[in-house]
């Protein structure tokens, strides 16, 4: 099995801190291969096909982009703003697991956009 590059962001969440784990396509650091999401125990347990279920449906979706940033920018947007039930106030105002993801997604984005700004000047 190849390997691929790989970051992994901690987010808290009502339900625990939650892990997303992002690996890259290995020719092309700025492609998103697939996205794993995993809790820390507790009541994050229960919710844990559903993080699954949710990182299955954003890689299919970011593996199926045509249109770069128009799409990618519609998958964040889609992911954030959603509040669950039991949202924690913290720093970055993450409101539930699909939100915490969309931070993430579009934290890779803007680091992405900087990258493809320099490559031009």
């Amino acid at each position: 099995m190849e390997d691929y590059p790989s970051r992994s962001y901690k987010r808290a969440t009502g339900c625990g801190n939650l892990y997303i784990h992002i690996a890259f396509e290995p020719e092309e650091l700025r492609k998103i291969a697939f996205i794993r999401i995993s809790g820390t125990g507790g009541e994050a347990d229960c919710n844990n096909s559903f993080c699954e279920c949710l990182a299955d449906m954003t890689t299919f979706a970011i593996t199926h982009i045509r249109t770069y940033d128009s799409e990618m920018q519609q998958i964040i947007k889609n992911l954030r703003g959603h509040i669950c039930g039991k949202k924690i106030p913290n720093r970055l105002g993450i409101t539930s697991c699909s939100d915490a993801l969309g931070h993430v997604l579009n934290e890779i984005y803007k680091e992405n956009e900087k990258e493809e700004t320099k490559k031009k000047t």
